[in-house]
């Protein structure tokens, strides 16, 4: 069981977060959303605040993704949104 591969590809930069060029690759199985979004805000140096009414897991094989992409889709695997508040993005259920 892969809990969490995180790969920055060739032209990625380290650290690429949102809006920055570089693409990456993440595989993800049966990952705990909080561990998922918690390597992804790593990943990308962002700042994250999640509830405890932010559930379930997600299973995810991204590749050459941007960082939103790979954000985005974990967060449309559990139904979730992500509210920018200055620095910071909130993660709340829809």
């Amino acid at each position: 069981m892969i809990i969490g591969v995180f790969e920055l590809c060739l032209a990625a930069s380290p650290g690429a977060g949102p809006g920055e060029p570089g693409l990456i690759n993440v595989e993800l199985d049966h990952a705990h959303i909080h561990a998922a979004l918690r390597f992804l805000a790593e990943a990308g140096d962002v700042n994250l605040v999640v509830g405890d009414d932010v559930k379930g897991t997600v299973t995810l094989q991204l590749h050459k993704v941007t960082w939103d992409e790979a954000f985005y889709a974990v967060l449309s695997q559990d139904a979730l949104t992500a509210v920018p508040v200055g620095s910071t993005w909130e993660v709340h259920p829809r």
